[in-house]
């Protein structure tokens, strides 16, 4: 039988990981302050139909090895936000 391997964590995982609120989590996605690149799923219109997925190798890289969030280098930079990771 074939394993799968999710890519993403949620952002309760990713909150908890953190240390963090998960309400305080979304406040930080809204005003592109969240550390991590955020997929957003689901539609607009109510905020309970709405999930965050966050790339499973951007988190593990921070927590495990160390490495630099996506917005250490723009912020360095004066960038904003990369448009791709």
């Amino acid at each position: 039988m074939a394993t799968t391997k999710v890519l993403t964590y949620t952002l309760p995982e990713v909150c908890e990981m953190l240390g963090i609120d998960h309400e305080q989590g979304k406040r930080l996605i809204k005003t592109n302050k969240f550390p991590f690149p955020v997929i957003q799923v689901g539609s607009g219109h109510s905020e309970k139909s709405m999930r965050y997925l966050i790339a499973r190798k951007a988190v593990d890289d921070f927590m495990f090895e160390g490495k630099n969030t996506h917005l250490t280098e723009a912020k360095n930079q004066n960038l904003g936000r990369p448009r791709r990771w």
